[in-house]
């Protein structure tokens, strides 16, 4: 900064000397600051100076940014128009505040997380074979791992996995080997409790390579069921999404006992099956894939069991299930049909044979 005494400019007012102090800064900031200084000064007490013509301060506090205008001014006109009583209005005019510019911080680089899938859903299991003792302490367990026991009697489609100690062929064993779920050796929850949270069940389950040597000691009825329990659970996960079963686009008729009619039906439906609300007397034209019947429990006329062969109804006894599940290769159909329907479909082949042996009479007689 440099102070300097400046007279008055010849033909302007008469007033006093003053001492004026220059601030020798940025030149663009020093105009904008007269700019906006004049237009203030003129909206409030407008300007009585006859010396200085209106346009010519409009001229020098023109919005204009026009960087030629400061070099044609020199030294003494700059300094003898800062020096006019006009040139500077009675405002105080603040520093600019420079603008503060904040510390930088520190950045937290976040490693790359590889992208998880959706958390897996907590088992539900069901029990088989197993004593009131076990029950309550393998559900306290199960519950405090998080997962959820099933109390029933019935097979529940809800549940993912069956703990079983001996395999049987009943409903609850049935229906999971049909639906592709888990069936484990109950040594399975002991495994868990040991590590605090639900193990992979592969070796623990019934069929794998975990039970190999329980099955070398039982006989070959059981050792059947457990490997057709590891069979069908690796073949329908594996398998395309059209297949949710064993029995998957079968079409049922059941014509059973009624007692066990709503336990064949959880089985089929569990499997995948579509079990049809159709009783004899049957029409002329069934839509089914397989019958199961049960004649010495369920009254049917000779023309029911007529009408569903000549539709191409599989009609089978109940035991076909099971076989159908645990035999491999798959089972023949013929083999579990009905005495019954066995005359009524060699009586039809015969019928079908004499039929077409007379179409080739007549044709050789033409």
């Amino acid at each position: 900064q440099k102070a300097s005494e400046v007279q008055p400019k010849e033909g302007s007012l008469p007033e006093s000397s003053q001492t004026v102090h220059v601030m020798w800064d940025d030149p663009t900031g020093r105009l904008e600051q007269e700019r906006l200084a004049h237009k203030l000064q003129r909206a409030c007490s407008p300007t009585q100076d006859p010396g200085i013509a209106p346009e010519v301060m409009d001229a020098q506090f023109s919005d204009i940014e026009d960087e030629n205008i400061l070099p044609q001014l020199s030294e003494n006109e700059t300094v003898k128009r800062l020096s006019s009583p006009l040139a500077a209005p009675p405002v105080a005019f603040h520093k600019q505040s420079e603008q503060s510019v904040p510390a930088p911080q520190p950045v937290m680089i976040e490693e790359e997380q590889e992208e998880e899938g959706p958390e897996p859903t907590p088992p539900i299991f069901i029990l088989s074979g197993m004593s009131q003792e076990e029950r309550d302490d393998y559900g306290v367990l199960v519950e405090s791992l998080g997962g959820k026991m099933l109390d029933g009697q019935n097979f529940d489609p809800t549940c993912t996995h069956l703990v079983i100690g001996v395999p049987a062929r009943n409903e609850k064993f049935l229906a999971c080997v049909a639906s592709g779920k888990w069936v484990l050796h109950k040594s399975y929850f002991e495994a868990c409790r040991q590590e605090g949270k639900f193990v992979q069940e592969d070796f623990y389950e019934w069929g794998g390579e975990g039970t190999v040597s329980l099955l070398d000691k039982m006989n070959p009825a059981i050792k059947k069921l457990c490997e057709a329990a590891h069979r069908w659970r690796i073949q329908i996960n594996s398998s395309s999404q059209s297949c949710v079963g064993a029995f998957s686009e079968w079409k049922v008729i059941l014509c059973t006992d009624r007692k066990k009619e709503d336990n064949f039906r959880r089985l089929l439906e569990a499997g995948g099956a579509t079990v049809l609300n159709l009783k004899p007397p049957f029409n002329k034209s069934v839509s089914a894939s397989h019958a199961f019947v049960e004649l010495n429990k369920v009254e049917m006329s000779e023309s029911d069991l007529v009408t569903l062969v000549k539709c191409g109804v599989v009609c089978v006894k109940p035991d076909f299930i099971a076989a159908h599940l645990t035999n491999s290769p798959a089972p023949n159909p013929e083999d579990y049909c009905p005495s019954e329907v066995k005359t009524l479909l060699q009586s039809l082949s015969g019928k079908r044979k004499i039929s077409s042996s007379d179409d080739s009479r007549k044709r050789s007689r033409r």
